[in-house]
């Protein structure tokens, strides 16, 4: 007799979802899993899922998201009710580092929903569908929709081109010189055109701007030297790690301290 599959159990959250529910807890307070907001971060976390290789399957949905809102209640003095108390060991480990710092927990949020969305962005444009037929007459749109990818990934042209300026057209991390491939970086997500100002800016190779906002690289603000995630240090790009980057001249153009520690404090290349 075949014994039933075991069901499967959602795993622990890790602290880039902690860190979502924990801004929506903090911005919304407690909600059910009717809320549009608490079905909206259930998808977040799904695509979270899809971009980090976990199994979607049995990941976040409203009511799971609910609960751990509840889970950040029963940490939150300010609340009138119990919460629900059995949060884990990270749920108070994230609680303690972001709650009297709210902007830095908003700059974190705002990394990791740009790199869900721009990883899943990139996935649907390039996504071979092997079980139709081949269509010829969908080239001219799929090149249309890659050129319009293209100009938004280098940036807006007037920020694109300060940095240009700003940086002598050349890439801060490389060095690299070739213009069609450097970008305009935000080093805080973009969240508007106040974003668009030199000193939140980067001129990056496109490959490095794709590691950067990954998380994968970033700017140690102090010393202005790039520092690297493990998952990286096994590729040619561990040559990177310690070297500073390039300036502009122009001290009012270089990049903010305090923007670069907070996307620094977003990444995955703190020391363990």
């Amino acid at each position: 007799m075949d014994l039933p599959s075991p069901k499967k159990r959602n795993p622990p959250w890790s602290r880039d979802e902690l860190i979502l529910a924990l801004d929506l807890y903090l911005s919304q307070g407690l909600l059910d899993d009717r809320s549009p907001d608490v079905i909206a971060l259930s998808e977040d976390l799904r695509c979270l899922a899809a971009v980090e290789q976990n199994d979607p399957e049995v990941f976040r949905n409203p009511n799971g998201v609910a609960m751990k809102l509840g889970n950040f209640a029963a940490l939150d003095p300010g609340y009138n009710g119990k919460g629900l108390s059995a949060g884990g060991k990270g749920d108070r480990e994230v609680w303690n580092e972001f709650v009297h710092t709210p902007s830095v927990l908003r700059a974190a949020a705002s990394a990791i929903r740009s790199r869900v969305r721009k990883d899943n962005s990139l996935g649907e444009l390039v996504e071979v569908e092997s079980d139709k037929d081949f269509k010829p007459e969908l080239i001219g749109d799929t090149r249309t929709r890659l050129a319009t990818s293209i100009v938004a990934r280098r940036g807006q042209t007037r920020f694109r081109q300060v940095l240009l300026e700003a940086y002598e057209g050349r890439c801060a991390f490389s060095g690299f010189d070739a213009v069609d491939a450097l970008e305009a970086a935000h080093i805080l997500a973009y969240m508007g055109n106040e974003s668009n100002h030199v000193c939140n800016g980067l001129l990056l190779r496109a490959d490095l701007h794709t590691l950067f906002d990954l998380g994968l690289l970033a700017v140690e603000p102090d010393t202005m030297t790039i520092v690297i995630a493990a998952e990286v240090k096994q590729t040619l790009y561990a040559e990177l790690a310690g070297k500073k980057i390039r300036l502009p001249i122009k001290s009012q153009q270089q990049p903010n301290k305090a923007a670069l520690g907070l996307h620094y404090a977003a990444s995955k290349c703190l020391p363990k």
